[in-house]
């Protein structure tokens, strides 16, 4: 099968970023591959690593087909086994200035400095890396590579398979099932169908801002002012529609010619961006047809608010309902906070106060649920009021900037004072505070 490219790579990385917290329970090795069972959300899944081919790949696999995989003990084994079964996941990142590779790192014990797998999936240096402290054991012999072959390489297939699928390709061809997995089929469909959206709403982007300098050429303007004033001498803003080199008249027959042309290619444009948009109607309502309604209610349900998340997170917070795929968290104390975040889904959101010590919000949200600007504003001002309390009032009618992040770009800092993280690709929205 094909191998990932960073894209898909990045997906199952956003995929597994809620597993920070998860504990490492088993260690799956053979000639082949390793597999790592974490167990997470009260049952154990799999990450599997598979480096049979040139083309190493990196899989979600469930307990009964980590079941049907050949087992060996090998040194690494025996040495994950020693040092990281127990501990539980502290941060999982992307290198993305070296490609395709992945960093697991470990709450280690005081004992050891440092605990971390480093999983290099490009064909030249594949390998399984392991260390803890000083201690460091490899799948294969490192390879020395050169800072050009670090150099990430750049996908120019933008498209990318679901690791459902991508799941599915690695056991059809390891003989694990029958051809493709036909509860597969409709999810990939799902996803082909939205790629094929996401696609063409960026071309009736583009389309749109081309239609709009058509429409503010003024290769009319020029023409009636150079028939009106019968000279070339024309203001600046139709100096570009004019050429020294012809006669007036030349300059104003052109003028008019390229005027007709252009009110042709508007009319063409807008006709073709007219189709485009009831294209892209008609595909987001095939997305609601009947051979897409199960597998649609199945993918919301995987990313919806659980009533029960904050017992399953074992954290006491106040809450704000603002619709049933809408919630958001503020914890009761710093933990409850960094327990309510570890337990986020990726595309969650996370808010805080800019330059201002103040509580964190996690808004909880289905996958495909936008979270509008009011709605935000909304949040924040609940985030305000809680934040300074009896004090609140007296905020009233002052502005605050307030940061919004995706949880996945959210890192809780090691080592620091507990609830402190790192940030990034934030944004600021400026509110009013108002009682």
């Amino acid at each position: 099968m094909k191998g990932l490219n960073q894209t898909e790579l990045e997906q199952i990385c956003d995929e597994i970023q809620t597993w920070v917290g998860a504990q490492l329970q088993e260690v799956v090795m053979a000639e082949t591959h390793i597999a790592l069972g974490f167990y997470h959300r009260q049952k154990v899944e799999w990450l599997m690593f598979d480096f049979a081919t040139q083309s190493p790949v990196c899989l979600l696999l469930d307990a009964d087909q980590v079941r049907r995989l050949t087992k060996q003990t090998k040194p690494l084994s025996l040495f994950l086994r020693a040092h990281f079964e127990g501990k539980r996941i502290s941060d999982i990142e992307l290198v993305r200035d070296q490609g395709r590779v992945m960093r697991i790192g470990f709450h280690a014990p005081d004992t050891v400095p440092q605990l971390s797998l480093e999983i290099i999936l490009f064909s030249y240096a594949k390998n399984f890396i392991a260390q803890a402290g000083d201690k460091k054991m490899s799948f294969f012999k490192p390879k020395e590579i050169s800072k050009q072959e670090l150099a990430p390489q750049q996908d120019f297939n933008l498209s990318a398979r679901s690791f459902h699928v991508i799941r599915d390709e690695w056991l059809a061809e390891k003989g694990l099932i029958r051809g493709e997995n036909r509860e597969a089929q409709p999810q990939d469909k799902l996803e082909k169908a939205r790629k094929t959206i996401e696609k063409k709403e960026l071309a009736l982007e583009k389309m749109r801002l081309d239609l709009e300098k058509k429409i503010q050429s003024n290769w009319g303007e020029a023409g009636e002012w150079l028939k009106l004033n019968q000279n070339l001498n024309a203001p600046k803003e139709f100096s570009a529609a004019i050429d020294p080199e012809k006669s007036l008249s030349q300059n104003i027959s052109n003028c008019f010619a390229k005027a007709k042309d252009q009110d042709r290619k508007i009319r063409i444009a807008q006709d073709r961006l007219n189709a485009l948009v009831l294209e892209i109607e008609k595909l987001k309502q095939g997305l609601l047809q009947e051979n897409f309604i199960e597998d649609r209610a199945k993918f919301n349900s995987a990313g919806k608010p659980n009533k029960s998340f904050l017992q399953k997170v074992g954290a006491q917070a106040r809450t704000l309902r603002l619709d049933e795929n809408l919630q958001a968290y503020i914890g009761k104390s710093a933990k409850d906070n960094l327990d309510i975040l570890r337990r986020a889904q990726p595309f969650d959101l996370w808010l805080h106060l800019r330059d201002l010590p103040s509580a964190h919000v996690v808004i909880r949200k289905t996958r495909e649920r936008q979270v509008t600007d009011a709605e935000l504003r909304k949040i924040a001002h609940w985030l305000i009021a809680e934040n300074f309390g009896k004090n609140a009032k007296s905020k009233s009618g002052e502005s605050f900037d307030l940061i919004v992040c995706e949880c996945r770009f959210v890192k809780p800092i090691k080592g620091d004072k507990l609830g402190r993280v790192n940030f990034q690709n934030d944004r600021s929205l400026r509110v009013k505070f108002e009682l």
